[in-house]
């Protein structure tokens, strides 16, 4: 540098020094700043660290509402279609065999006729035999009328048909 240059420099040193503000150059100003500064951040810093476990326990929360609601979704599907597909076999059986049974009705009707015409057989036969018996009686009535002193044909119960 130049002699003159450094006159200047000087000068113009000395001017700001003297119209400088009371803290120019004052480092425990500095320190004090700096410390304010670090403790506003620090303050900022527990509040956001003091946050974070219910943000993260929100986002937890929402994620695993989320995966449930999934899982629900994915679950109750399979169950519908499973109880969809189930309802479907049992119309098709019920729609396969249900005109077997209207054969099975049939067989029935005929089951109860059959029954119905043997218990007319039998009564028909019981009226043919009540007949008979009526007719022998008959018979049997007039024999004792005619011949009262014949006493062995009433009397004899091993005897089903009178002495003639």
């Amino acid at each position: 540098m130049k002699e003159g240059d450094s006159k200047t420099y000087d000068a113009e040193l000395l001017d700001v020094a003297a119209n400088a503000p009371k803290t120019f150059l004052q480092l425990q100003s500095f320190e004090k700043k700096a410390d304010d500064i670090l403790g506003t951040m620090k303050k900022q810093m527990k509040q956001e660290v003091n946050k974070l476990p219910e943000q993260v326990k929100v986002q937890l929360k929402n994620d695993l509402q989320g995966d449930l609601k999934w899982t629900l979704f994915k679950w109750g599907g399979i169950t519908l279609s499973g109880l969809a597909l189930g309802c479907l076999i049992v119309w098709l059986m019920i729609s396969s065999y249900l005109p077997r049974l209207s054969e099975y009705s049939k067989f029935d009707e005929l089951a109860r006729r059959a029954a119905m015409t043997q218990q007319a057989e039998t009564i028909t036969d019981l009226n043919t035999q009540i007949q008979i018996l009526a007719t022998e009686v008959k018979s049997l009535k007039k024999q004792v009328q005619s011949d009262p002193t014949n006493t062995k044909a009433v009397s004899d119960p091993n005897n089903p048909v009178p002495n003639q």
